[in-house]
Parts: structure tokens; sequence; C-alpha cells
């Protein structure tokens, strides 16, 4: 009951903010009422028509247009004083920041979604060569530390903190990390799930690998926290430092093919001691049920990429890993953890 409590709470923010990021017309509206101040105004109390229209820069017939879109979105009300934002918006509030990280991922998405909606359902090579997304996330372009590589890198390493920093309770209330006292964590970005992590455990040291200009990046993303250190590699042609108890792969294995893949859990599992856990936390494929909606936006160019992770969990047992099990758990999209001993 008690994990029950705190994988709820943890989720709490997803469904708060869910309705209000679901149709691209009120989230355009919320991108530009957030950009102007209008959301920060209401959120202190009622405001006129008039004031809101100064405040926002508007003449009267825009500002009637914004607010019949936020009010479609239920995110304001009409009241006796003006404007007001809802009951429900208000109590989404201290979730900002997670809709301003989905609002700015799924605007990146949408020019693709709009323009190889096609190619995106039938032909995921044409879909890769055709979006621009792909542009974005340049891990080639990750292998040095001179300017270029860091402005580049900067683009996309912005993005993942800022969802990372939304999915990291999630993890913590799923999985008990109080057993471990090293953690590796390959892929491991700017830091941020390194933060969460040592933040909830005083005695837990975390390792991230990451490519050169991601280490770089973190390293000022981190600052002088405690207990977090950074390893630039590739992964790809070199192993795994050993000094560790667990390896997190979070958001990672589904941005490489199965050969790839394979491999990251085959390092892992050679730099970990007898009894040492491996535990992979991401995505997983969008069901025929799901309802999906603005917010699911970049979620839905990579659905292709999303592998069951039953799929995980038979890898880990060709590889020679024991007690593993899977767990489900949904947060705006399905999530699964998959968790192993060596």
């Amino acid at each position: 009951m008690v994990e029950a409590a705190r994988v709820a709470a943890a989720l709490a923010p997803f469904r708060a903010t869910a309705p209000f990021l679901a149709h691209y017309p009120g989230t355009q509206a919320l991108a530009e009422a957030l950009r102007c101040g209008l959301v920060e105004r209401l959120a202190g109390g009622a405001a006129s028509h008039a004031e809101l229209a100064r405040l926002a820069l508007l003449p009267a017939a825009s500002l009637n247009l914004l607010l019949a879109l936020l009010r479609g979105a239920g995110i304001t009300l009409a009241c006796p004083d003006g404007e007001a934002l809802t009951p429900a918006f208000r109590a989404a509030l201290p979730h900002l920041g997670l809709m301003q990280a989905k609002l700015e991922a799924a605007a990146l998405a949408l020019p693709d979604f709009h323009a190889h909606f096609g190619a995106l359902l039938r032909d995921r090579g044409a879909f890769m060569q055709r979006a621009a997304i792909f542009a974005l996330y340049r891990y080639d372009l990750a292998l040095g530390e001179d300017a270029a590589a860091l402005e580049a890198t900067a683009r996309w390493l912005r993005l993942t903190t800022a969802l990372t920093r939304h999915e990291a309770p999630v993890l913590l209330a799923l999985h008990d990390f109080s057993r471990s006292r090293r953690l590796l964590e390959p892929g491991g970005n700017s830091g941020e799930m390194a933060l969460h992590l040592t933040a909830a455990h005083q005695a837990l040291h975390v390792t991230v690998v990451d490519l050169p200009a991601v280490c770089a990046l973190g390293r000022g993303h981190v600052g002088a926290a405690p207990r977090i250190g950074f390893v630039a590699a590739d992964l790809r042609r070199q192993a795994l430092p050993s000094g560790h108890d667990a390896v997190l792969f979070k958001s990672v294995l589904h941005d490489w093919p199965e050969p790839d893949a394979r491999r990251f859990l085959a390092l892992a599992r050679e730099a970990l001691p007898p009894g040492g856990e491996v535990l992979v936390f991401e995505r997983a494929p969008l069901p025929a049920d799901a309802v999906l909606g603005y917010a699911q936006m970049q979620d839905m160019l990579f659905h292709g990429f999303y592998r069951p992770p039953e799929v995980y969990a038979r890898w880990l047992a060709e590889l020679g890993w024991h007690s593993v099990k899977v767990r489900w758990v949904t947060l705006d999209v399905p999530f699964a953890l998959v968790t192993a001993r060596r």
C-alpha cells in the first residue's frame, strides 16, 4: 500500500496536466498564455479583460480569440471580474514545468507528423530519411567537446533533461534504490536522473557514462552536487567501468538496433559483480486502445522504436541474467521497468 501511494503521487502530475495538453488549438493558446504572462497573472486571481489585453499586448478581438481557446481547453472561465483559471487548471499549476516540456517536445514533432504521417505508418526507413526530428538527435555530433559539438548537443539535451525531471520520481517510486551504493548509468544524459537518485538516497554514488559532449554539459548541469561523476565513453567500442553494484538504462536502449542494445546489456553484466542488478526503464509500444493527444506527438514519431518489455526480458535471460521481472506503469504513455540480477 505504501508503494502504491508513492507511485500514485509520482503519477499525479501526468494525470493533472493531461486534460490541458490533448488538443492542438488549446495547447497553442496555453503556450501563448504562458509566454505573455497571462497564466502567471491569473494564478494570482481573476483579472479584467482590459488588464489581460494590456498584459498580452493584444487588441480586444485577438484577446477574445485567445480566451475562447483557453476556455475550450478548460484552462480559464468567465467570471464576474473578467477571467479566472478553472479549479482543475489551478490544481495543475504546480506542474507547469511538465506542461512546458511536453509542449516543447510536441512542437518539435508536429512538422514531421504533418508532413510525413504516411511514411511514419508504412516505412520507418523512409520516415527517418525525411523527418527533421532526427537532425536534432545527432549523437554522432556529441563525440567531441568543441564549441560546435556542445552547441549541437545542448539543443536536445535540454529537452531530454526536462522530460527526465518529471519521469524520475516515477522510477524512484517503483524501485528501491536503497540497496545500491554505487550505480552506473550508461546514457545518463545531463545527470538529471543522478540528481534525483542521490538526493533521495544519501549513501548512493552515481556514475554517468555518456558521449564526451554530453558529459561536458552534464558536469555543468549538476554543478557541485555530491556523489555524481561522469565518464566519457562510446559503448559501441568501449567497456563500462567496474566497481558498481547496479546499472540503470533509462530511455536509452530504444535508440539502438538490437545488436547494439544487446551489447550494452552484456557490457552491464561484465561490469557487475555476482548479485549486481540491471534496470531497464523504457517507453513501451503504444497499445491499440491508447488515447493519444498533442502531448504525445513525439512519442508517436518514435513509436516504431519502442520494444515490448518482454523483448528486454528475453535478451537478459539469453545473456545469462536471472530473476528477470517486468513491471508496467502508465505516465502519459506506457512505460515498463525490467530488472534482473547477475
